[in-house]
């Protein structure tokens, strides 16, 4: 039988603490090795896909480190301020949001898209790639036909600035800063909707840009099924929408009131305005509750009753419609305007 070597040197001992010592330090060399590694590949390939991105696009892409990235990112709702996507895509056209979503799909990356923002529940913030429709703002109206193709990004400002030199609206909403794609995409509410609807009743048409990248044409002709989904049901989930064709209706005199009473008066001003809201031709629109505005010597806002709203129709006529409310309890507040246009 062979006879085993013998160690030439002798094994020195080691003890228990000695042992984990060094072990542990092999380990951690590991690990940093590794770590540093994997950062290093994660950047590079990172970096790299986000500048393909770059040059796909028309828009800039906006990226942490940037100086427009910290004012870009922030959604309305503050709450959700944390999420910060990697990269902001600012489109200017069908072509950049198509080249976004391909983009996203081929690099397995999570995506948000952002008209104005105005989602209360952040659904337009993602740690992924935000396309962000800001840019797209364009309102084109045809004179002669009332005719108006907003792009998605267009505020309520911009779509009533562009609509009113032709005597002309749609039923859109009240706050200047929405976008009109997240209004019309859930129905679109607001104080012409007695007379004219809701926002999407008097949609024509719609641009689509669907998840494989195909950019559509949506109406009652072509598409007609997606033109059907988009019209206030869907909740914007069939596609990127572009922009939007309206017909708008003919409009001259619009008048508007914002009045405010003490709070002791509230039942019987809520009830009168109930009354009149029923009575009233679908002119007249009322939009009445509870609040607070301005402080108090001690710095607490005072609660208040309150009724906002317009009519389509001169001052007087609005004024022969709220006599019942003014007569029966005096505004603290009391704001009624006309525009002729």
């Amino acid at each position: 039988m062979a006879k085993r070597a013998r160690l030439t040197k002798p094994m020195t001992s080691m003890t228990r603490r000695q042992f984990l010592r060094r072990t542990g330090k092999a380990a951690l060399a590991v690990t940093i090795l590794s770590q540093a590694e994997l950062l290093s590949g994660c950047g590079d390939t990172n970096d790299t896909i986000w500048d393909e991105l770059a040059q796909r696009l028309q828009g800039p892409l906006v990226r942490p480190g940037d100086a427009s990235y910290g004012p870009l990112h922030l959604p309305f709702n503050r709450r959700y301020e944390d999420v910060r996507p990697e990269g902001i895509a600012s489109c200017l056209n069908p072509s950049d949001v198509r080249e976004s979503i391909l983009w996203a799909r081929e690099h397995d990356v999570p995506v948000a898209i952002r008209s104005g923002g105005h989602n209360y529940a952040g659904y337009s913030t993602t740690d992924g790639l935000l396309i962000d429709l800001g840019r797209m703002r364009r309102v084109v109206v045809e004179d002669d036909t009332g005719v108006a193709t907003v792009q998605v990004g267009a505020r309520n400002t911009d779509v009533y600035a562009g609509l009113q030199p032709h005597e002309a609206a749609i039923s859109a909403g009240r706050c200047p800063t929405v976008a009109i794609g997240g209004l019309l995409l859930g129905g679109g509410i607001g104080f012409s909707s007695r007379k004219l609807g809701l926002t999407c009743d008097s949609l024509l048409e719609t641009e689509i840009v669907t998840a494989d990248g195909q950019i559509l044409i949506c109406n009652e002709r072509e598409n007609e099924d997606l033109f059907w989904a988009c019209r206030g049901g869907s909740g914007g989930n069939f596609g990127v929408n572009v922009s939007y064709t309206f017909q708008a209706t003919p409009v001259k005199d619009v008048s508007i009131y914002d009045l405010q009473w003490e709070l002791e008066d509230g039942e019987k001003v809520l009830s009168a305005l109930q009354d009149i809201t029923l009575q009233a031709p679908d002119d007249f629109s009322c939009r009445m509750g509870g609040g607070r505005s301005g402080k108090d010597g001690a710095g607490r806002s005072p609660a208040n009753v309150n009724a906002l709203g317009q009519h389509f129709g001169p001052r007087e006529e609005l004024l022969e419609l709220l006599e019942p409310v003014l007569r029966l309890a005096e505004p603290t507040k009391k704001v009624i305007t006309n525009k002729t246009f």
